[in-house]
């Protein structure tokens, strides 16, 4: 009996192989590798196993029409003007990038004068069987959109619902930067461009700009900075604050409740876009909006499987 339980742990035996040198350093560099290619790679990006179709990088960042040119030119000409405007009206010009508001249109303006290149100037010839690539233009214009589609909305439901008093004057300056550029940029990218937007998108993308961000608030509060867009000299009143509802010193409770909603709200609205990006509608069983390459033709197909991108 002894001997057969002993025959037994032998059989189970297992022996860890050796890595050498070398082979460490080859699955290492096969991890980095992987990594780059699940962010940029274009069949990471573009599909998953249940979808093994291509994505059309051309119809996805640079669709051709006269009326998509007619369209981009006027969205990029109003949220560029929006940006210049707000910086030109600032009194303290230094302190305009103070605002989440003011990074997000910059970032908008980058998005809307990429979009409008790639439709004007990008090249949609291919010879036959070349594989497209995801080049720096490319890489920027969905980085810059996945940010800016990501911030705009938010700072909209922020200030609305947050910063506006009815003391506030309902103007250009309060419609334009929080609402109608986030609408622009919306229907830019999930009818026009149709970028596809992916998780690992927030979580390398949003969550470190939205981080960036409340650490500047946090580094503004410790250094004392001020703001001189309501400061009045009195230090009985607590006005240095870049948002009144962003008071670390006196309502840090507040503060605090307010972050936490940015990373819960946040990802409640990703999932809206990426589905209203993927599909027609937000639920039920219904075509994919994503543009890509079937049999080597830039056609749309007419797919109603549930993939992701």
């Amino acid at each position: 009996m002894n001997q057969r339980e002993n025959r037994d742990k032998e059989t189970f035996v297992y022996e860890q192989p050796t890595l050498t040198r070398d082979t460490r350093e080859k699955r290492q560099e096969g991890c980095c590798s992987g990594c780059r290619q699940t962010f940029f790679g274009l069949r990471e990006f573009g599909s998953d196993s249940s979808n093994p179709q291509q994505l059309d990088l051309h119809a996805t960042f640079a669709p051709r029409g006269v009326l998509i040119f007619i369209w981009k030119a006027i969205v990029a000409i109003f949220v560029i003007a929006t940006f210049v405007y707000t910086l030109v009206d600032s009194q303290y010009r230094g302190f305009y990038f103070s605002y989440v508001t003011n990074w997000s249109l910059l970032v908008s303006c980058v998005y809307v004068i990429l979009s409008l290149f790639n439709s004007c100037c990008v090249s949609h010839r291919q010879h036959p069987g070349e594989r497209q690539r995801i080049g720096t233009i490319t890489a920027l214009t969905w980085i810059s959109y996945v940010i800016a589609s990501h911030a705009e909305p938010l700072v909209t439901i922020f200030f609305w619902s947050a910063e506006y008093t009815r003391e506030l004057e309902v103007n250009f300056d309060s419609l334009a930067p929080h609402g109608l550029v986030a609408v622009l940029i919306l229907v830019d990218g999930i009818l026009i461009n149709r970028i596809p937007v992916r998780w690992i998108h927030y979580w390398y993308l949003i969550v470190p700009y939205d981080l960036i961000y409340l650490l500047w608030t946090v580094l503004h509060f410790v250094f004392d900075v001020g703001n001189p867009n309501q400061s009045d000299q009195d230090p009985s009143s607590n006005d240095d604050a870049i948002y009144q509802v962003l008071q670390w010193e006196d309502d840090w409770e507040m503060a605090l409740v307010l972050t936490v909603l940015v990373f819960v709200i946040g990802p409640i609205f990703f999932f809206l876009q990426r589905r209203l990006t993927m599909y027609r509608f937000l639920c039920g069983d219904n075509r994919l909006r994503l543009r890509y390459i079937q049999n080597n033709d830039n056609v749309e197909p007419d797919n109603t499987g549930d993939s992701d991108v």
